[in-house]
C-alpha cells in the first residue's frame, strides 16, 4: 500500500512538471537568425494577476467565457497561421485544474484567443510565460523564444506576424497620428483636397462664383476664435457680404431629424471645391451630429441669397482625382465607414454610385472600436476556389476580415469577407428597412457573430 501511495505521488509530480515544461509539444521551425535564447513553453501562475484560483484542495475556480469572448473584446486575439500549441487546462469552465496538461493542441489560422492570466480592466501585454484561453474553453500555451534585440517570438514569429486583433490599433494609431501644421494660408482650386493634417491661418477661394465673368473671392480667417471672419467680395461690384452672418435653409430640410434647420458655410478639412459640366462652381462640405455622424451638403450660387445648400448625404472625400462617398451600413455592425466611388451630377448632388463597398482598410484589424468579428457558432459560407465558390463552414471562434458589400448582375447582394489564411469567402446578404435587421445567407447577422460594433 505505501508502495501505491508513493508511486501515485510520483505521477502527480510528473503530471504538474509536463505541464510547466509544456509537455510534447511540436512548434513551427523558428524563422530568425536572430534567435539567442530559446524559451520552452513555461507558464509562471502569479496568484494576483490570475483569473484563475487554484484552491488547496487540488482544484479551479471555474471560468465563465462571456467575460472573455463577450464583455472584454479590446482584449481578443487572433492567430494569423496555424499552429501547435501545449494544453495547459482542457477545460476551464469546471473545477478540475490541469485537465490533460501537457497534450498537444492544434489551432488553426484565424483562432480567437484570449489572454488567461489578465486582471479586469487591463489592456493585453504579451509576455513569454503568457498563456491563452480559446473559445472552447482550452488554455493553452505557445512556445515561445527571445531575439538578440529583445523581441519575445511566439512560435518563431513576431507578435505582428501572429497575431491579429484590436491591439493593432495602438501602434496603428501613432502612427497615424499628427500633430496639427500651422500653414499660413492656403488658395483652394477646383478638386484640391485640403490635407486633413494641416491647420490653415487663411482660406482663400478665387473663382467667378457669380457666373458674370469676373473673379471673386471667398476668404476665411481662423487666426483666433474672437476675431475670425469669413466674407464673400464680389469681384465686380466690390460688395462684401458677412458669411458668417448668412443662415441658410437647407432645400431637402428634413423637420423631423435632430440636424440644424438652418446652417452656415464653413471651410475646413473636409471642404471641397468642385466644378460641373457646366462650369457653375459649388463647394461641398461635411457636418458632424451626435445622432447620426457626417451630413454633407452642397453650396452653390443663387442670385437672391448669394448661396444655396442642400444636404447631399453621408461623409465624401476626393482622392487621386476620384470622388468617394462613404456611406454607413449595419452590415456587421453600425460603425462601419464604406467606400463608395460616384460622379458629381450637374445639380452638385452625388450620381452613378458604383455597384461595390469596400470596407474601410482601417476597419479590417477591428480599429474603430476595439472589437474582432467571429463565428459564435457553425457558420455556413460559400468559399472561392479559383472558378466559383463552394459550400463549406466556420467553426466556432473563427475570425472573418470584411472586404466589400457588392450587387451582381442579378440583383442579389453579397458580403465578401477574407478569412486569416487568405481564402476568400462570400454571404448573402439582406436586410429590412434602413437596413436593419441583417441577414447573412438567411440567418440575423446576430446568431452568427460575435464583436459586431454597435454605436451610441
Amino acid at each position: 500500500m505505501k508502495y501505491r501511495i508513493v508511486c501515485m505521488f510520483m505521477c502527480l509530480v510528473l503530471l504538474v512538471m509536463a505541464s510547466a515544461c509544456g509537455g510534447p509539444s511540436t512548434s513551427l521551425p523558428v524563422q530568425t537568425s536572430d534567435v539567442t535564447e530559446s524559451v520552452q513553453s513555461t507558464r509562471t501562475a502569479v496568484t494576483e494577476e490570475t483569473t484563475v484560483q487554484e484552491t488547496a484542495g487540488n482544484s479551479a475556480e471555474a471560468m465563465d467565457l462571456t467575460y472573455f469572448f463577450v464583455d472584454n473584446p479590446g482584449n481578443i486575439v487572433y492567430i494569423k497561421t496555424d499552429i501547435t500549441a501545449v494544453v495547459v487546462d482542457a477545460d476551464v469552465t469546471n473545477t478540475i485544474p490541469i485537465e490533460r496538461a501537457g497534450e498537444a493542441a492544434v489551432l488553426p489560422a484565424g483562432s480567437v484567443l484570449y489572454p488567461a492570466h489578465l486582471k479586469p480592466g487591463v489592456t493585453i501585454s504579451f509576455a513569454a510565460d503568457m498563456d491563452f484561453i480559446t473559445y472552447q474553453g482550452v488554455e493553452i500555451h505557445i512556445n515561445t523564444a527571445v531575439s538578440a534585440d529583445g523581441t519575445i517570438l511566439f512560435d518563431g514569429k513576431s507578435i505582428t506576424d501572429l497575431f491579429g486583433g484590436a491591439f493593432e490599433s495602438i501602434d496603428e494609431n501613432a502612427a497615424n497620428y499628427q500633430e496639427a501644421q500651422e500653414v499660413d494660408e492656403i488658395v483652394m482650386k477646383p478638386w484640391e483636397a485640403l490635407d486633413p493634417h494641416a491647420f490653415y491661418k487663411k482660406i482663400i477661394i478665387r473663382m467667378d462664383w457669380n457666373q458674370d465673368g469676373v473673379e471673386d473671392e471667398f476668404f476665411q480667417s481662423n487666426e483666433d476664435d474672437l476675431s475670425n471672419t469669413f466674407t464673400f467680395t464680389d469681384g465686380k461690384t466690390g460688395e462684401v457680404t458677412d458669411l458668417y452672418a448668412l443662415e441658410l435653409v437647407p432645400e431637402n430640410n428634413n423637420t423631423d431629424t435632430e440636424h440644424d434647420d438652418t446652417i452656415g458655410l464653413k471651410l475646413d478639412s473636409t471642404s471641397l471645391v468642385v466644378q460641373n459640366s457646366k462650369g457653375e462652381y459649388g463647394i461641398l462640405s461635411s457636418i458632424y451630429y451626435d445622432d447620426s455622424g457626417f451630413v454633407s451638403y452642397a453650396f452653390w450660387y443663387e442670385p437672391d441669397t448669394l448661396i444655396a445648400c442642400k444636404e447631399i448625404g453621408e461623409a465624401f472625400s476626393y482622392q487621386e482625382g476620384q470622388l468617394y462617398y462613404h456611406p454607413y451600413t449595419n452590415c456587421l455592425g453600425n460603425l462601419w465607414l464604406m467606400n463608395q466611388t460616384v460622379d458629381l451630377a450637374d445639380d452638385f448632388t452625388f450620381a452613378n454610385y458604383s455597384q461595390t463597398q469596400y470596407y474601410s482598410p482601417y476597419y479590417k484589424i477591428s480599429l474603430s472600436a476595439g472589437h474582432t468579428i467571429f463565428s459564435k457558432t457553425t457558420v455556413t459560407i460559400d468559399i472561392s476556389n479559383g472558378s466559383g465558390y463552394e459550400a463549406s463552414t466556420l467553426a466556432p471562434g473563427t475570425v472573418i476580415l470584411p472586404d466589400r458589400l457588392e450587387n451582381d448582375e442579378n440583383g442579389t447582394t453579397y458580403l465578401y469577407v477574407t478569412l486569416a489564411d487568405g481564402r476568400k469567402g462570400r454571404f448573402t446578404y439582406t436586410a429590412g428597412e434602413n437596413d436593419y435587421p441583417v441577414y447573412l445567407n438567411g440567418v440575423d447577422q446576430w446568431e452568427l457573430f460575435e464583436g459586431i460594433n454597435v454605436g451610441g
